[in-house]
C-alpha cells in the first residue's frame, strides 16, 4: 500500500524519536516518555493519503482528527513545501526543487484554499 520510500522514512521517524526520548531521559528533561503519545502517526498518513489522491471524507473518517486541524496541516505542508523548494534554489539543487514543484498538485486540490473558512495568517 505505502512506498518503499515512505516506508523508509516512517522508520526513520521512530528511530530519531526513541533517540529523542533517551536523550531527555539521559538529561532529565522532557514530560512525555510513551513513545505512542509522542508520534501520531494519524498526521502522516491523512497527509500521505492525501497527496495520493484519496477523499476529504475517507481521510477524515480514517484518522478521527478534526478537519479544521487537517486542513490547517495540510496548509502547513505547504508552506514548508514552498520554503523548501526557495532554499533548494538558493543552494542549486533545481533537481530538488522540481521535485518539490511537482508535488504542489497533489497537495493543492482546492479544498485547503478555502479562505473564507480557514484563513491563514502570515
Amino acid at each position: 500500500m505505502y512506498s518503499e520510500n515512505f516506508k523508509k522514512a516512517y522508520q526513520f521517524v521512530i528511530e530519531e524519536t526513541e533517540k529523542l526520548i533517551t536523550l531527555e531521559e539521559t538529561f532529565s528533561i522532557g514530560e512525555e516518555k510513551n513513545f505512542s503519545k509522542r508520534l501520531n502517526f494519524c498526521f502522516y498518513e491523512a497527509v500521505y493519503d492525501w497527496a495520493d489522491g484519496c477523499d476529504f471524507i475517507d481521510i477524515i473518517s480514517d484518522c478521527g482528527i478534526e478537519e479544521g486541524i487537517v486542513i490547517k496541516m495540510f496548509m502547513t505542508v505547504d508552506r514548508i513545501r514552498q520554503s523548501l523548494v526557495a532554499m533548494a534554489k538558493v543552494v542549486g539543487d533545481n533537481a530538488l526543487a522540481k521535485r518539490l514543484e511537482e508535488m504542489k498538485p497533489m497537495m493543492d486540490r482546492g479544498i485547503v484554499k478555502m479562505q473564507s473558512l480557514y484563513l491563514e495568517v502570515e
